[in-house]
This record gives structure tokens, sequence and C-alpha cells, in this order.
């Protein structure tokens, strides 16, 4: 036997092949395709497609499995994660890095000024980070569509002379398919023209299909942002 086929690695003769060596090499032939029919059948059953699950990487190993099935180690530690079969082995599946996003706001119109009454619409501009993660606009400034899954989204700014006993809120609304996980919103106040800062962050669930999130910013006093606001999203 000298040659296989490139798929399923069947063996066949060819004619080189001596007479005398025949009973060898029909018999390889047919051990390679009752190999290559067994890993079909086993692939369309119920135990040939389900992910394999092992506490720990020694179980796992010691489990037979169909070539490009799935396993799981579920037990905390390095070995901890997805792994598939190729060959007669469980290969772990290298992690996807968590998506990071990060930006500046500024007022709609450009101007780093505080409205004095109802809400200030924002403008956002990215910095850095996954370009899953895109900007978008309505009436009311600039948001953040994001993929589906959970999402921690934080912004933050410096601002100045808005006078005691006056506030400035920010809060973090979402839009369609996402919904925030816990309170979005904070109030500051200062004194004079002294400067403070005021955050706000949000777990965030989106559907990946419309889901974004939006800061906007609200006074009952006219104030200045003293540096362009940052905003940063991290992929829990």
């Amino acid at each position: 036997m000298t040659a296989t086929t490139p798929i399923y690695g069947l063996s066949y003769p060819e004619g080189s092949d001596l007479v005398s060596t025949a009973p060898d090499s029909f018999k390889s032939m047919a051990t390679t395709f009752e190999k290559a029919l067994d890993e079909v059948d086993k692939r369309s059953s119920p135990e040939g497609v389900k992910p394999v699950v092992a506490t720990d990487l020694e179980t796992l190993v010691k489990t037979n499995g169909v070539q490009g099935q799935s396993g799981i180690v579920t037990g905390a530690g390095t070995a901890q994660g997805l792994y598939y079969r190729l060959g007669d082995q469980w290969i772990p599946l290298a992690p996807r890095a968590k998506r990071r996003w990060y930006g500046n706001f500024t007022r709609s119109d450009g101007q780093l000024q505080i409205n004095p009454s109802g809400d200030t619409g924002l403008t956002i501009t990215k910095k850095s980070g996954s370009d899953d993660i895109t900007v978008s606009n309505n009436a009311k400034g600039s948001y953040l569509r994001l993929p589906a899954g959970l999402w921690l989204v934080k912004a933050q700014l410096q601002f100045t002379g808005i006078h005691d006993q006056t506030w400035v809120r920010m809060a973090m609304t979402t839009i369609n398919g996402a919904s925030g996980l816990m309170p979005s919103f904070s109030e500051k106040s200062t004194s004079g023209n002294a400067y403070d800062g005021i955050s706000a962050f949000n777990v965030v669930a989106s559907d990946g299909e419309g889901g974004a999130v939006q800061p906007i910013l609200g006074s009952n006093a006219a104030g200045t942002m003293r540096l362009p606001g940052e905003i940063g999203v991290i992929e829990l």
C-alpha cells in the first residue's frame, strides 16, 4: 500500500504493487474504509456532535472523540477552556481577546460648554479599540453601537465654572436592543470657578442588532468642560 486518498486517507493499491502483497493491500484498504465509515456514523449521532465535558484535562484526554468534536474543561485552573479533537488528541482552542474601545466626547457643536438647562448633546470621537464598536448619531448626539454581549461602559468629565449649589448630571442611556443592568447616573456640585469631575458607568447588555449606549450631560447652570470627556468600553 503506497497511496491514500486526500480527505479520509483511504488506502488503495497502485500498479507497482506486487500480486503477492495483494491480501495485505486489500486488508489495509478495508480497514481504512471501515475507520472512515465509523467516523461518519459517529458524526451523525448525538454523541458525536455534542461537546465532551470534563472537570479536568486529565479526564478529557482519556475520553475518545470524533474528529472536529468540541470539548470543555470546566474546572478552575490553567487548563480550563475549550478544546477540539484533532487526530487522537484534544487541542486547546486559544481564547478570543476581550474587545476594548476608547474615545473622547465634546459638545455636539464642538464647544466645551455645558448647557445651562436641559441636556447637552455630545459628539464622540474614536481614539482606539475594536472596529466592532462603532459611532452613530441621532438628535441627541453621538452613541456607541455595541455587538451582542455584556459590556462595561464608563464616561468621565472634568468641568469648571459651575456655581455652588448647582449640579452637573451625566446619564448613560441605552438605545434599542440594549439594556442597562445597574444605575447609570451621577450628580456633582462645585463651588465658584473651582473644577471638579463627574463620571458614570453601567453594565450594558446588547442584542447585537441595534443595541447602543449614549452618554448625556445635564446641568441647571452654565459651565465649562475643562477637558474633552473620555468614554471607554470593555467586553465582559
